[in-house]
């Protein structure tokens, strides 16, 4: 035991026992500009007393940041503020990891990094943000800048965008590629978009400020978040704070105050003189106010505080910024002993082991690594899983970062090595897991493996490290790259090429990858083992299965082990489609005997499903009464003779996905592809291989109610004209992709007066059905006890017709261009759909 006096030696490093001085988590103080010299190279150029005694990077195994702009406005607050944030974790620079670049660095090669960074990623990623200058050159040309995220902070907020009652006592304002507008205030950790009128609104802005063309959605330097008063970026606020500071010691008195601002001010000037946006006097004047650049609102506000140097914001705001570049928190070190020394499960393997006892031990970093971080943001499952592979192969994330599109990283690890484990035989290999991992890093020890279980385990990491060219390949060839390339190549959709308009949109490709992970293992397979490009029919038909097994099978894992007993060369020549008496999707409908649980649901042709909603089942005088279940199901199972169970196991799986409420399954899936063109279209530069971009405050399309939801979700009213309304209205009948801005710019206004007629067939959608799909709200929205308008049955009968219509419409642009009849079919004779003739009979 030690004394109090002994640990304060300890803890100062006065201690004469290093022995005792590492035994224990030493605090070493850090202020944020050290941080942020970690990550930024212009930082590091500033005139620092000193550099920092630690230069952190991330180690192999830590995942990307994962904090919403939310939660890196309240910190900054609370830095701000004067509050404690919590203390890093880091550890002497692992050997048996590669380093890599935290926050907005990703790349570590400036400086050659002391330590590695185990806990506090986030953190340490929204103080760099903090210290990132997005102009830090008058004379450059926008795109000569890359950033994706900013912060800035609002000099003098409105009371009118700043509530009185929200706990934040400074309006931080984060912008980001996907909405460069920024967001709404909200207490909550969860990010509030803007509406779509607001967006709209900072568009408009932006392009009198000659900043972006008309239809594009600009580069986050190109704008400023619109819920702000007088927003500076926080980086001039900060570096010039900490100019000050360095010449005048920690306190900032009204002189000082007043020189910071007249910094700002000239920085103002010069990046007006530098990018010359559009003066205020050229505005309209009616929309002066919210037009006027950034730039010239705070210049406005900074000179108008100037003539008054005793003004009390003056010094209250520079005094926050003061406390802000003044504030330490503690990085705890683990000590080198917790490492070093073996854990129990390797301690048995440690026998006749020539590696020195200082190694650090990769079991002990995966143990702390997982216990840090279930204080935080859990780690589990694939996460968890890819955080290990990272550990134990260090540079595969390179490798894999090196693809420039591709589905998210965890997935292409995963997958890659599940390949990689893939033997020559007919079996699909088991999903990576943990026991499997900790086995394979086990036995990587430079050793010859002595038994045959050994050399099999041996075998399986030259397979995994060849496939993500760990064994010194050139990355650029790395397997695991070249079969991606060639999968996008072969199955994406090509706005170029015309006769590749049936391919995946990309975000359809990664959602494939992380949903219904064995099924993009399918593809995978053969684009891996078959460099040769298979005839367009053949890859239509192999996008056609896959589609299906992920939208519409309820047991993927067991269709894909029967698909993997057919080689990939005879996918890939086409033979595989026909070398059974029964056609390949029923063989697949039929792999389960239990009637409940079938492997994949019937699919039907469009003919078929057009019966199954028939249009003898809509009646103009009773059309308030129909229901998917009673009207579909029961009454149509009596008819026929038959029991509602019966005709609900021979229909109800492909049903039940093509009339759920949440659009967010796999009918959004079916719908995002109906409308291929639209995505390409509109969100061309939507980077689908971040996770982190599918949040919905980051996914910049919205799920567009055609008839307006409003129109019959009013719960204050009951009636069959609304019910059946909502029988087809929530369903994606009556939705399309549409641009978030757009959107919510239409509010609930009808679809007639709101979507244009010449991108209706976008919307797949024929330019007179706007109309049918436009009720007057009064037609639906009335008590039971209340007459109805006369013509509102006609009017509503009009629109299930058109929902039906559109659906089918949906479901045959998939079952059409993916050539799903030639799968139903045992020959080469395939049925394929008279889609508009079964839509409209």
């Amino acid at each position: 035991m030690h004394t109090t006096t002994e640990l304060r030696s300890i803890i100062h490093g006065r201690f004469p026992d290093s022995r005792i001085h590492r035994a224990i988590n030493e605090p070493v103080p850090l202020s944020l500009m050290d941080i942020a010299y970690w990550q930024l190279s212009a930082v590091r150029k500033l005139s620092l007393k000193q550099q920092p005694k630690i230069l952190a990077a991330l180690p192999s195994l830590q995942r990307g940041a994962v904090w919403k702009p939310n939660q890196i406005e309240l910190l900054w607050d609370s830095i701000l503020r004067g509050f404690p944030i919590g203390s890093l974790v880091v550890c002497e620079k692992l050997t048996n990891q590669a380093s890599r670049g935290i926050g907005v660095n990703q790349d570590s090669d400036e400086f050659t990094p002391t330590h590695h960074l185990l806990d506090g990623q986030q953190r340490a990623s929204a103080i760099g943000l903090g210290f990132l200058d997005p102009y830090p050159d008058p004379g450059n040309s926008d795109k000569d800048v890359e950033v994706d995220t900013l912060l800035w902070l609002d000099i003098a907020p409105d009371s009118g965008l700043f509530p009185r009652n929200s706990t934040r006592n400074y309006l931080l304002r984060v912008t980001t590629k996907a909405h460069p507008w920024g967001f709404n205030v909200d207490e909550l950790r969860e990010t509030k978009r803007l509406s779509a009128e607001q967006a709209k609104q900072s568009l408009e802005a932006f392009n009198c400020n000659k900043s972006v063309k008309n239809g594009e959605r600009p580069h986050p330097i190109q704008g400023w978040p619109y819920v702000a008063n007088a927003p500076v970026p926080l980086a001039w606020l900060l570096i010039e704070a900490q100019s000050i500071l360095e010449e005048s010691g920690t306190l900032i008195t009204p002189e000082k105050s007043v020189e910071l601002w007249r910094k700002v001010k000239e920085r103002c000037r010069k990046f007006i003189e530098g990018r010359n946006p559009l003066p205020s006097e050229q505005l309209d004047p009616r929309n002066r106010p919210l037009l006027v650049h950034w730039a010239y609102r705070v210049q406005e506000i900074l000179e108008t505080w100037l003539e008054q140097p005793q003004a009390p914001q003056l010094l209250a705001l520079a005094e926050a910024l003061a406390r802000a570049v003044s504030t330490q928190l503690m990085a705890l070190l683990v000590p080198v002993e917790a490492l070093t020394q073996p854990s129990r499960n390797e301690e048995g393997q440690s026998s006749g082991n020539n590696k020195p006892a200082t190694t650090d031990r990769i079991a002990n970093v995966e143990h702390l690594f997982q216990r840090l971080n279930a204080g935080g943001t859990e780690l589990r499952g694939n996460d968890l899983a890819y955080s290990m592979i990272k550990a134990y192969w260090p540079g595969i994330e390179k490798t894999i970062q090196n693809i420039e599109t591709r589905p998210p990283e965890t997935q292409v690890a995963l997958l890659g090595a599940q390949l990689a484990l893939a033997t020559d035989d007919d079996k699909l290999p088991p999903p990576l897991n943990v026991t499997t991992l900790r086995t394979l890093a086990r036995i990587d020890d430079g050793q010859q493996p002595s038994d045959d279980s050994k050399k099999m385990r041996q075998g399986e990491l030259d397979r995994i490290k060849t496939m993500f060219a760990l064994k010194g390949q050139v990355s650029s060839e790395a397997p695991i790259k070249l079969a991606l390339q060639r999968l996008d190549k072969w199955f994406l959709y090509d706005d170029v090429n015309r006769d590749q308009r049936w391919g995946l949109p990309p975000v359809l490709r990664s959602r494939m990858a992380e949903q219904a992970p064995e099924v993009f293992l399918f593809l995978l397979r053969l684009t891996h083992h078959t460099t040769q490009e298979p005839e367009p029919d053949v890859r239509r038909k192999l996008l056609g299965l896959s589609t299906a097994l992920h939208w519409f099978s309820q047991d993927r894992q067991r269709a894909v082990r029967w698909l993997w007993e057919t080689s990939p060369a005879e996918w890939c020549d086409g033979s595989a489609f026909f070398k059974n008496q029964k056609p390949l999707l029923t063989q697949l409908h039929e792999l389960s005997d239990d009637q409940r649980h079938k492997t994949m649901a019937n699919i039907l042709t469009p003919e078929q499903l057009s019966d199954y909603i028939s249009i003898d089942t809509f009646n103009e005088d009773s059309i308030g009464k129909w229901r998917w279940w009673d009207t579909l199901v029961t009454d149509q199972a009596k008819k026929e003779g038959k029991t509602a169970d019966e005709r609900q196991a021979k229909y109800g799986g492909l049903i039940k996905i093509l009339k759920d409420y949440n659009y967010r399954n796999n009918n959004g899936l079916l719908l995002m592809y109906a409308q291929r063109e639209q995505m390409a279209s509109c969100f061309p530069n939507y980077d689908s291989s971040h996770i982190g971009y599918w949040d919905a405050h980051n996914v910049p399309w919205d799920f567009d109610h055609i008839l307006p939801q409003s129109a019959f979700a009013d719960m204050r009213t009951e009636n069959d004209l609304m019910e059946v309304c909502k029988q087809w209205g929530n369903t994606i009948a009556n939705l399309h992709i549409y641009p978030f801005e757009k959107n919510r710019s239409r509010q609930d206004e009808k679809a007639n007066k709101s979507l244009p007629r010449d991108e209706s067939t976008r919307m797949l959608l024929n330019p007179f059905e706007l109309d049918t799909f436009s009720l007057e709200t009064k037609d639906i929205r009335f008590n039971k006890d209340k007459p109805q308008n006369s013509e509102a049955p006609r009017k509503v009968y009009e629109f299930v017709l058109a929902a039906r219509t559109r659906l089918l419409r949906i479901y045959g642009e998939w079952y059409d261009n993916l050539l799903i009849g030639h799968l139903l079919q045992s020959d080469n004779q395939s049925t394929i759909s008279q889609t508009n003739i079964a839509a409209n009979d």
